[in-house]
């Protein structure tokens, strides 16, 4: 007959309904057991139908009845009574909301939300600031220096907690590899340059010396015989040449002028040797066409970065191994369970461009957001602090409670979700 015939489940009260073209017909039976299947029954040979189970907009407002159920829902939950032994439902409210400001670190916001509600703030607001850089630092990606932070502000507390230390310095491995973490490779570049600036240092004393030498030779040779001044030419003839180029003496890792006039203008500075004029023109040039490089918008900087390979950089490199190898000696001192978080790193090393690797998500920032919160827990329950807040305990509870329901086929778990909250 061309009639449009529809059957509804409410799963919350067990009730069953069916629609003709699009018009609730009412209930036609209550109390259904869970588990049940559609099935149509075809009376006449040659009958044909035609079944849709959502993948066509129903004929029947199912979207307007859903609504009308989740307001049913959300009513039954605030109609719920509140237990008197907890004492007054808002004063609990303003407790678990200025509880979890101070926790997270909001300490402008939480100040505001104290001073509208005459609510205590249950730390200094100091304090808070503190561990608000401490999570900056490591949302950032610097762990190095959230890590020295934290040891700084913090004595002890992560000497006292291996493991997380153990997972901090993974993940600044991570972030070594991904470029946001330099801290250990600055250090070991600076360790490398005052290094070859020793070694410069000492070869110019040499050649000063050598320079010193051959004109005392001069004096005393300087008109006894044209054989004499013949030979006195050859010997100062090198070190002559080398002064000439620029004093470019280093260990022997200066492979053009320009790496030296680096060398010698970090001495200039520190007033152990000078620089010549032309090299210093040089510099100021070079210093020119830098800054006029330097505006670049935040996603070429994010480019720029993702397809630097630290393999680039054979000084970084090997304090990344470095670092690397301090982690295996470390993670000897923890449960077997996190040893698989530093495998993990190092099968990063295993590409030339960890970026379009299989094992890519480990660089994304997302990844620092736990290690954050293991770190910020860890600092308020040192304090004797709660480690997590009330509010998000709660909301835990809940989402877990939502779980247990749908494994007990209660079907008002469907529009139970704590999203409603929010709406």
């Amino acid at each position: 007959t061309g009639d449009v015939v529809g059957c509804g489940i409410n799963l919350i009260d067990g009730s069953c309904f069916f629609t003709k073209n699009g018009h609730h017909l009412g209930i036609a039976f209550n109390d259904l057991p869970p588990n049940l299947y559609p099935t149509v029954g075809l009376q006449t040979p040659g009958e044909m139908i035609d079944a849709n189970f959502g993948q066509d907009p129903f004929l029947f407002d199912i979207e307007g009845e859903m609504i009308e159920l989740r307001r049913r829902t959300r009513s039954v939950i605030r109609d719920l009574t509140w237990p008197n032994k907890y004492g007054d439902p808002q004063a609990v409210l303003r407790k678990m909301v200025s509880s979890y400001l101070v926790h997270h670190g909001y300490s402008q916001t939480a100040e505001a939300f104290a001073r509208s509600t005459g609510e205590e703030i249950s730390e200094e607001l100091a304090s808070m600031r503190n561990r608000q850089a401490i999570q900056r630092l490591v949302l950032q990606g610097k762990i190095g220096e959230a890590i020295a932070l934290t040891q700084q502000l913090y004595p002890g507390l992560l000497r006292d907690n291996v493991e997380l230390l153990f997972r901090l310095k993974v993940r600044q491995f991570i972030e070594m590899i991904s470029g946001a973490d330099t801290l250990e490779l600055e250090t070991a570049a600076a360790a490398a340059n005052s290094t070859a600036a020793n070694n410069s240092t000492a070869n110019n004393s040499a050649a000063n010396n050598t320079t010193a030498n051959n004109k005392e030779e001069d004096g005393e040779t300087r008109g006894n015989s044209d054989e004499a001044v013949a030979s006195m030419d050859t010997d100062s003839g090198p070190h002559t040449e080398m002064l000439n180029n620029g004093n470019n003496i280093s260990n022997g890792s200066c492979e053009t002028p320009s790496e030296c006039m680096d060398v010698d203008s970090r001495f200039m500075e520190d007033g152990e040797s000078s620089s010549s004029s032309q090299e210093i023109s040089q510099e100021s040039n070079s210093n020119n066409i830098s800054q006029q490089q330097q505006p670049h918008s935040n996603q070429q900087q994010q480019l720029d970065m993702k397809h630097s390979s630290i393999l680039s950089s054979p000084t970084k490199f090997e304090a990344l191994l470095k670092f690397g190898r301090s982690l295996q000696e470390l993670a000897q001192q923890v449960d077997q369970d996190h040893v698989s978080l530093l495998q993990d790193a190092f099968s990063l090393l295993a590409y030339a461009d960890p970026w379009t690797s299989s094992v890519s998500d480990q660089l994304n920032p997302t990844g620092r957001e736990s290690v954050c919160h293991s770190l910020n827990s860890a600092i308020l329950e040192s304090k004797n602090q709660p480690g997590r807040p009330p509010l998000e305990i709660a909301m835990a509870h809940s989402k877990q409670l939502i779980k247990v329901m749908a494994n007990k086929d209660l079907g008002a778990c469907a529009f139970a979700d704590t999203q409603i909250f929010n709406q």
